[in-house]
């Protein structure tokens, strides 16, 4: 599963949600491509809807992450927003799925900002150490003609891939980060 900037945004220009894999391996590649300006409000919408249920329902034994750290707000290539709260959150139900799967391993592939990828590297090392932590970064917010995208691209990406796995047929709204007025 990859969830990256729309590859017609960005190099390498691959990662299109109908490049589902073939053969035996067919529906086994998920991507998600989201537009750029996609904040932490929206990357949560789509690993609520996509990413989680079908690692749910297909039971890894192992689990490999290609972290990047180039989705990250302040990183100089992309056009992503997220905060490190996703990483957290990312990185604390990996933890709480060790036991359930054989094991978690992380390979840092991306990233150009150097204190981004010296915190956001710290908060994984404390988060799989089980140490509390807090991340010192507001939750970011995609504006509403992202988000309506963001919607969309949800929705397109269920629907290729109801083929392969038991996903809703329509996508969970919720607003997983409260964020107080």
């Amino acid at each position: 599963m990859s969830l990256h900037q729309d590859p017609l945004t960005i190099y390498p220009g691959t990662g299109f949600i109908d490049d589902v894999g073939e053969g035996e391996g067919e529906g086994f590649n998920v991507n998600i491509p989201l537009p750029p300006f996609t904040a932490d409000d929206a990357y949560m919408r789509a690993l609520g809807n996509v990413v989680w249920p079908i690692i749910d329902e297909f039971k890894p034994q192992l689990i490999l992450v290609s972290l990047g750290f180039d989705a990250h707000m302040l990183d100089s290539i992309a056009n992503l927003r997220l905060s490190l709260n996703t990483y957290a959150h990312v990185f604390r139900r990996l933890r709480d799925m060790i036991g359930k799967v054989r094991g978690v391993v992380f390979a840092l592939e991306g990233g150009y900002n150097s204190d981004v990828l010296s915190r956001g590297s710290r908060l994984l090392i404390d988060i799989m150490s089980n140490r509390d932590v807090e991340v010192n970064e507001g939750v970011t917010q995609t504006e509403p003609r992202v988000m309506a995208r963001v919607n969309s691209i949800i929705k397109d990406v269920i629907n290729v891939h109801r083929n392969y796995w038991h996903l809703p047929k329509g996508i969970n709204t919720y607003n997983y980060w409260r964020v107080s007025a």
